[in-house]
C-alpha cells in the first residue's frame, strides 16, 4: 500500500515513517524517514530553525538546524565551544534555553572536552557514576547554597505528595543557574500540612521567605495544596565541589 502521509513503520527495532512523494515530473517515488517532525515539514513547507555557534573543524562558526535534537546533538558533542548569542535565544523558548544551560554545565563539571566523534572512553567517567547515585538534585539560589555548604544552614524543607519516609537521601547540591556544587545528605525529620506549620519548623528567613505567612503564601501560589506534605530534612553536607567558571 502506498501511503501519502507518514505511516509508522518498525523496521530492525528502528521506528521509521514511509510515504510518498513526487518530483519535479510527477513521478511519485516513496521517502523513508527517521523523524516525523521531518517528515511533516515536508508536507507543510515549513520547519523549524534553531541557530547556535560551536567549533568544527577547529574553526568557530556559526550554524543552525531544524529540531531541538540536533542542537543537544552538538552540545553533546561539543560543550566546550558551544554557545548561543543574542540573536540564537529568540529561536528558543524559556525550558530550551534552561535545558541547554543545565546541560552544558553538567558537561563541563564532568570534564567533558569538544570531541570529533563520541567514543566508548568519552561515555565512561567516574564523576557521572558517583552524581549518578544520588537521588536527583536540591536546587536553589546560590546564596542558599553557601549556606548549606558552610553548614549555617541545617535544615530546609522538600514537597512530597507521599506518606512518610524517614531514610536519608542523597542529593546533588545545585545553583538555580545550573552550577554543581556538591552532594548532601537530606534525612526527613517530621512531616506537617501546610496549615500545621509553625515558626519552630524552619528558619524561614535563612531560606530566603520574610516569615511563615510569606513561605505559606509562596506554597499556596505554586502547589496543590490539598494533597501536599512538607517535609522537614536536617541536611548533611557530603562533599564539596570546586567551583567551575562561569558558561
Amino acid at each position: 500500500m502506498k501511503y501519502n502521509l507518514p505511516y509508522p513503520v518498525w523496521e530492525n527495532n528502528n521506528l521509521s515513517y514511509h510515504y510518498q512523494e513526487y518530483d519535479i515530473n510527477k513521478n511519485s517515488f516513496e521517502v523513508t524517514n527517521h523523524s516525523l517532525l521531518d517528515s511533516l515539514s515536508n508536507l507543510v513547507g515549513i520547519s523549524l530553525y534553531y541557530s547556535f555557534n560551536h567549533k568544527y573543524n577547529d574553526k568557530l562558526q556559526h550554524d543552525h538546524t531544524h529540531s531541538f535534537e540536533e542542537v543537544v546533538d552538538t552540545l553533546y558533542l561539543h560543550p566546550v565551544s558551544f554557545f548561543l548569542n543574542k540573536e540564537d535565544k529568540k529561536y528558543y523558548n524559556k525550558s530550551e534555553l534552561m535545558y541547554l544551560k543545565y546541560l552544558q554545565k553538567y558537561l563541563l563539571f564532568i570534564g567533558r572536552t569538544d570531541l570529533d566523534k563520541i567514543t566508548p572512553e568519552s561515555c565512561n567517567n567516574q564523576l557521572v557514576d558517583t552524581l549518578s547515585k544520588c537521588s536527583g538534585y536540591y536546587t536553589c539560589s546560590k546564596s542558599h547554597c553557601t549556606l548549606i555548604l558552610s553548614s549555617r544552614l541545617s535544615e530546609t524543607f522538600t514537597i512530597t505528595y507521599i506518606n512518610h519516609d524517614t531514610k536519608p537521601s542523597k542529593r546533588i547540591l545545585r545553583t538555580n543557574n545550573g552550577d554543581i556544587l556538591g552532594i548532601i545528605e537530606l534525612t526527613p525529620t517530621k512531616y506537617k500540612k501546610i496549615d500545621e506549620l509553625n515558626n519552630k519548623d524552619l528558619n524561614y528567613k535563612q531560606l530566603g521567605y520574610k516569615d511563615l505567612d510569606t513561605f505559606k503564601k509562596y506554597i499556596n501560589d505554586n502547589y496543590d495544596t490539598k494533597d501536599i506534605i512538607i517535609c522537614i530534612n536536617n541536611i548533611n553536607v557530603i562533599e564539596k565541589f570546586k567551583e567551575r567558571n562561569e558558561v
